[in-house]
């Protein structure tokens, strides 16, 4: 397991160190209740808020995020034949934006769900934050979700992207090769988030396809090792999921903790309390790995 960056202190957890008192307080009511249970019933009190109602939102989701797509590209792959500008140079370039694009925010979304909030937040607590803080408390309990579970909330936050994709002006992608350009981008760049957590799942399977393996080697998806760093407490670094390309810039630049710090100066909200509340007596040790 690699070394974590030296610009991201480490912070050593037993399970005899009491919890932050000011953690404990401001830590809203499921988390405080996870206090004291075992790993496994912490995960078990996490996956009951995986509701019916949920997964039919998934389900949705999907097919949305997907029809979507597939009428964006018809409509990209229509420009290109009859649009007089000979766009057909600019399907790689837009795919490169797109991915980098897509790295970026999966990063930001990750760091937002992982620092702030819990799942008692209203709208995105027990849609989104249940699974972040399930992820730290069981990693690799998201390998046994299947694709609706794994991709559902990502189709979701994805779909108003390419929603305005598909119903940008025919006119544009024809005529405008900067049009054509940025919308290409934008739909790789909503397929790239929407993979996001199927190639974070990929991370963290022991046993994966050949082709994935060759993918992750070649670092064109989020390869083990690399997102590794990010599984050691205080889950404070490398946040980007889809490639990890951006994590080494910005752990250097430490932009993470500066818009920490930007957000506590305006709030006076502490970061990372839910998320310590959650793993803290878990007895991780700074290799990410439980204590003896």
């Amino acid at each position: 397991q690699p070394e974590r960056p030296p610009s991201s202190p480490t912070i050593v957890m037993s399970p005899k160190e009491p919890i932050n008192m000011k953690a404990k307080e401001s830590a809203k009511s499921t988390a405080a209740k996870s206090l004291g249970l075992s790993k496994r019933e912490k995960q078990k009190l996490l996956s009951a808020k995986y509701t019916p109602e949920k997964r039919r939102m998934e389900k949705i989701a999907i097919a949305v995020f997907f029809s979507l797509f597939t009428v964006s590209l018809v409509r990209l792959w229509q420009a290109t034949i009859f649009g007089a500008q000979g766009n057909a140079y600019l399907w790689p370039l837009s795919f490169l934006l797109g991915w980098v694009l897509a790295d970026l925010a999966s990063g930001l979304v990750h760091w937002a769900l992982d620092t702030w909030g819990s799942i008692d937040t209203p709208v995105v607590g027990a849609t989104f934050i249940r699974s972040f803080r399930e992820h730290h408390v069981d990693p690799v309990a998201m390998c046994k979700h299947d694709f609706v579970e794994t991709n559902g909330d990502s189709c979701l936050a994805a779909s108003p992207a390419v929603l305005a994709c598909a119903l940008a002006p025919h006119a544009w992608l024809l005529e405008d090769r900067l049009a054509f350009f940025l919308v290409g981008a934008t739909v790789w760049g909503a397929l790239g988030a929407v993979l996001t957590n199927q190639f974070h799942k990929w991370s963290h399977e022991r046993s994966r396809p050949a082709l994935v393996s060759a993918l992750q080697q070649a670092h064109l998806v989020l390869p083990p090792r690399h997102h590794n760093a990010h599984h050691t407490p205080p889950f404070d670094c490398y946040y980007c999921i889809t490639t990890g390309w951006l994590n080494p810039l910005l752990t250097v630049t430490r932009f993470w903790r500066l818009f920490e710090s930007v957000i506590v100066a305006c709030t006076g909200a502490e970061p990372r309390i839910d998320d310590l509340t959650w793993t803290q007596d878990l007895g991780y040790t700074s290799k990410g790995k439980k204590s003896e």
